[in-house]
């Protein structure tokens, strides 16, 4: 391993850079992560996995690339990925964090709000599929918002959940009939499409030594930038003053709390489908809450 990483390496630094030190970092529930520190002082942080997951470190950096922007939050800059005979590895900035100081919420939520400014593509999805979590995210592209979240978001996890044996025959009817009547409750923004990290949850997002926010294992697409507001509510860890500096940069529409639970669907099932069957009742209250 380290012959191929050391190779890697001089390929990115020059032939007189070399691995000094490696230092694991904890955190990571999918790949083994780690700090490269190089001799001639750079740092790289670096995602190790089984060949199989080669694929996800490619659309990882993609999507690394995709997500940098003016005013937005920081993203690590991608290296390189690279294979191994049985290893994949991908090579990024290692961005050291920081404390937090008290404007950083506030910071945060408006750099986001200037990623979410992104209108670039004009239909939802995005032109190469990637993951969320180790589950395949099909980004198949189409101009409509209610569909393309019906058919690209919430059936793959169903289908996953009925192929792992998960969802008696009443969830699946409840599943299906808020597929089938989607339009009642989620709506085609008239601002279009927004670049989405995808995945924002507390655990994806730090402050840096400067007390800039950084963002990081993205499932990038373009959607309605009211799903990674969702998302930031399905496990907690943002504050008010997130939310009012994210609302005053780019306000969201007065009722966008009605369609929170749906949006968070998507990763309750993805849940599901991962860590098993302790996410039922979760998903069951969704459904009633929206299928009175």
């Amino acid at each position: 391993m380290y012959n191929a990483l050391n190779i890697a390496i001089k390929d990115l630094f020059g032939t007189n850079a070399m691995i000094d030190n490696t230092k694991n970092i904890s955190g990571g529930c999918i790949s083994h992560t780690y700090v490269v520190y190089i001799t001639t002082g750079e740092k790289v942080f670096v995602k190790e996995n089984s060949l199989k997951y080669l694929n996800m470190f490619h659309s990882e950096f993609a999507a690394l690339e995709l997500l940098k922007c003016a005013g937005g939050p920081v993203i690590p800059t991608p290296f390189s990925t690279f294979e191994t005979a049985d290893r994949a590895f991908i090579l990024m900035e290692f961005i050291e964090s920081g404390v937090k100081n008290r404007d950083f919420d506030e910071r945060a939520g408006e750099a986001l709000g200037n990623l979410h400014k992104n209108k670039k593509n004009r239909l939802y999805g995005l032109s190469f599929n990637n993951f969320i979590g180790t589950t395949p995210q099909d980004n198949f592209q189409n101009k409509s918002w209610p569909d393309f979240f019906a058919e690209r978001r919430l059936l793959p996890q169903i289908k996953l959940a009925q192929k792992n044996s998960s969802l008696d025959i009443t969830l699946e009817r409840k599943l299906f009939k808020l597929i089938e009547n989607i339009d009642t409750f989620i709506h085609q923004p008239e601002e279009g499409p927004s670049l989405l990290h995808g995945d924002l949850w507390s655990g994806n997002i730090m402050c840096d030594k400067n007390n800039n926010p950084v963002i990081f294992d993205p499932a990038v697409y373009y959607g309605d930038r009211e799903t990674d507001i969702a998302m930031t509510t399905l496990f907690g860890g943002f504050s008010n003053r997130f939310y009012e500096a994210y609302n005053e940069n780019y306000p969201l529409e007065k009722d966008f709390k009605s369609r929170t639970d749906i949006y968070n669907l998507y990763h309750i099932l993805n849940h599901l489908n991962i860590f098993g069957r302790g996410y039922l009742s979760q998903v069951n209250s969704i459904l009633n809450s929206y299928l009175k």
